[in-house]
């Protein structure tokens, strides 16, 4: 049986509103409430601060080729992209 997932975009989520994405796992019975993952903006190897992190969603494609979904997360007002 197959469980599908979503990701959930909160560009202005978070303690300090950067943006937040939650992953949410299915299950036999639909999504489960509570998140399996939280990804926050802060979290990310990166330098610069970045804002509206969540803004965009893109997924359901394996770019790296490791037979598992990847995620792109956009944040606009910082010009980036997160390839998860």
């Amino acid at each position: 049986m197959l469980f599908f997932y979503i990701a959930v975009g909160c560009p202005y989520g978070g303690e300090d509103g950067r943006g937040v994405v939650y992953l949410y796992h299915g299950g036999p019975s639909g999504i489960v409430s509570k998140p399996t993952q939280v990804i926050y903006s802060t979290d990310l190897p990166h330098s610069l601060p970045v804002t509206t992190f969540g803004f965009s969603l893109a997924g359901g494609m394996d770019l790296d080729n490791n037979q598992y979904a990847d995620l792109l997360i956009g944040a606009y007002e910082s010009d980036s992209v997160a390839f998860l």
